[in-house]
């Protein structure tokens, strides 16, 4: 996952590494949401895509 990058009211940025700054259960959590949007965005653009969340959608 990337480390994200978070402007802070006083100007200064903060990052954080979704990885390390957050649960288990939040990091899979994020992990199938991309996982869920890269194939929805592949049925949308007529894309190539593995189809291994076909079944689940």
């Amino acid at each position: 996952m990337p480390i994200i990058e978070v402007a802070l009211p006083n100007g200064r940025l903060k990052y954080y590494d979704l990885r390390f700054d957050s649960s288990g259960s939040d990091h899979i959590r994020a992990m199938w949401a991309y996982y869920i949007a890269l194939l929805e965005t592949s049925y949308a653009k007529d894309r190539s895509h593995p189809l291994l969340l076909k079944r689940f959608s």
